[in-house]
């Protein structure tokens, strides 16, 4: 075998490693996650504060909010992670929803993203509802 070739299977030797470990980094998820069941009536003082607290407890920053809604972010590496998503709440319960990312590989058509993303969304999710019953 000449080196050229050898030099071309190496090349898509990697290629075919490199896309091989992109697919392994993501996993499918929903963009909009619906919160667990709360007891009736829900108490939106105390849902507000819960969501707010497991937000600072999982290293979450709120970034803005109105009566309903949170925004909050999540950053990792100096900011070349991040994930931005909203938290909405009502007498029915909350929701939480993905916003905006970087360097999270998101393909909203296909919903994929970085596999640690939908782990911190179901941590979040149950921090709510374990401080919510409390």
């Amino acid at each position: 075998m000449n080196k050229k070739a050898v030099f071309l299977a190496i090349i898509a030797l990697s290629m075919f490693f490199v896309a091989g470990n992109l697919s392994a980094q993501t996993a499918s998820f929903e963009p909009i996650v619906q919160g667990q069941s709360l007891p009736d009536p829900i108490d939106l003082d105390k849902l507000d504060k819960c969501i707010r607290l497991s937000l600072a407890k999982h290293n979450w920053v709120v970034s803005a909010g109105k009566p309903g809604e949170i925004l909050a972010y999540f950053e990792k590496s100096e900011g070349l992670i991040r994930a931005d998503i909203k938290v909405a709440y009502s007498a029915k319960g909350y929701t939480i929803e993905y916003v905006d990312s970087k360097g999270l590989d998101v393909n909203l058509d296909k919903k994929i993203i970085h596999r640690n993303y939908p782990r911190w969304i179901a941590n979040l999710n149950k921090a709510i509802f374990i401080m919510y019953l409390q």
